[in-house]
């Protein structure tokens, strides 16, 4: 039997809860940023590599779950659909893209490098997931200075605080909104989502699991 459980937000608390788990030996520790800072000299190479030519926003994960067919819906309907790309990363699971003029899927980046560069070189980033443990994804757009639109539920919204545009996922209305607003608003959601992303380091992860393991050997 566990003597202690370490989950990263208060909401997969709260569904261990939910599932019979005692209260008591749950421990919170957030995860945080694990993706590199990038040069410019970088960034612009990886646009190369992937003819990344025009403006685009970013969403990370092609999955039911990740919500990517309300994000091209929404993506469509906003203002901004004509004038941007859409830039898609991660291995298709049960969605079907079709290709669009204003659509690219880039499949899985294996290189953190990259990714990272195809993040800082995006207006954004647009995840209005349906269900995250954490959000991670968040915390590394903050992090590396790129504004977000994420979901208004569950540990995505407990993530973001106050630093990124949160949205209904279920509604692509109001996620088309958010694309909008984002991109009105870059450099106020640039300098509340780097000054978030300093609440999480594995320094302070590290420490509060050695306090856990600590804890469960007494």
């Amino acid at each position: 039997e566990s003597q202690r459980i370490i989950v990263p937000s208060i909401c997969t608390k709260d569904d261990l809860i939910s599932l019979g788990a005692k209260e008591d030996i749950i421990r919170l520790i957030p995860e945080a940023p694990l993706l590199p800072h990038v040069t410019k000299e970088e960034i612009e190479a990886t646009k190369k590599k992937y003819q990344l030519r025009e403006d685009y926003i970013y969403t990370n994960g092609v999955t039911v779950r990740k919500n990517t067919l309300n994000i091209i819906k929404a993506f469509n309907l906003s203002k901004y659909g004509k004038d941007l790309k859409l830039v898609l990363t991660g291995r298709p699971i049960g969605v079907e893209i079709k290709e669009e003029r204003n659509l690219r899927t880039l499949g899985h980046i294996e290189d953190d490098r990259e990714l990272s560069a195809i993040i800082v070189g995006s207006k954004g980033l647009v995840f209005p997931s349906l269900y995250e443990g954490f959000g991670l994804p968040i915390v590394e757009a903050f992090s590396l200075g790129a504004p977000v639109v994420t979901s208004d539920l569950g540990s995505m919204k407990e993530v973001a605080g106050e630093a990124a545009i949160l949205v209904n996922p279920n509604d692509v209305n109001s996620i088309a909104d958010g694309i909008e607003k984002m991109l009105s608003m870059p450099k106020t959601l640039i300098a509340k989502g780097l000054k978030r992303a300093k609440d999480f380091t594995w320094k302070k992860a590290a420490e509060e699991t050695l306090k856990v393991y600590n804890e469960a050997l007494k």
